[in-house]
């Protein structure tokens, strides 16, 4: 249960420098449904949470804030 590399291309894309510091949280919210598909959930979600705990990953806090964020965006319609 992991994400293809394009999918994982497309999670670092949108968990990039460029765009985490440059982009509101609706804009990332919105590219980030966009690009992944809802069907794989809980790989997309490991996958962030591997990213959180790496933190040469994803380096910067601006990143690590739009992780959380993506990750609160996958469950929020869960009960």
């Amino acid at each position: 249960m992991s994400l293809t590399p394009k999918d994982l291309t497309s999670l670092l894309s949108v968990l990039s420098e460029d765009v985490t510091n440059h982009s509101t949280f609706e804009t990332i919210g919105q590219t980030f449904q966009s690009l992944l598909s809802k069907c794989d959930v809980f790989s997309i979600g490991l996958s962030i949470t591997t990213l959180l705990q790496h933190h040469d990953l994803i380096p910067e806090d601006t990143q690590k804030l739009s992780a959380l964020f993506l990750l609160y965006e996958l469950y929020r319609d869960e009960h």
